[in-house]
């Protein structure tokens, strides 16, 4: 790496404050509909996401997707595949005092079966404000976070 980028890069930590958020997220369908939580705070407010969250000190990966979806929407899946592993970089004013900072959000996204007799609740939490289903059509009509937009409309 050049010297100049590296100066450059340390440069910008001292002016703002640098999170890594690493969670599991799950894309639920159900026909031709698919299950998206609001974000109430943090980067993401104000646009639907995939239901899922941070994975705790401990806590496998499945165990997170399990629980957060549970949480954010009352649905118990019975089985899920991994899709991929996704990141993305947001700088963005986290405070009332508009300091910027930087958020590194690391994503391992899942595709989840829900088994017919569940019904979607919306539950909410201190970050998410309700969940619902929409269509193909309602989703191009969204604001969604990079992670929702990158697998909505996926074919698997």
């Amino acid at each position: 790496m050049p010297k100049l980028a590296i100066l450059s890069y340390f440069h910008n930590i001292g002016k703002m404050n640098v999170h890594t958020h690493t969670g599991a997220y799950g894309v639920i369908r159900n026909s031709d509909r698919v299950a998206l939580v609001l974000k109430g705070q943090g980067a993401y407010v104000g646009q639907w996401d995939l239901p899922g969250g941070k994975i705790e000190v401990g806590e496998d990966p499945e165990a997170t997707l399990l629980r957060e979806i549970e949480e954010e929407t009352g649905l118990h899946p019975d089985r899920y595949r991994l899709i991929g592993v996704y990141s993305n970089r947001i700088v963005h004013s986290f405070t009332p005092d508009k300091l910027e900072e930087e958020f590194f959000h690391v994503g391992i996204l899942y595709n989840v079966h829900i088994p017919d007799s569940e019904t979607l609740k919306s539950c909410y939490k201190r970050d998410t404000l309700g969940a619902r289903w929409f269509t193909r059509d309602e989703l191009l009509q969204l604001p969604l976070t990079p992670f929702a937009k990158r697998c909505v409309f996926r074919k698997d």
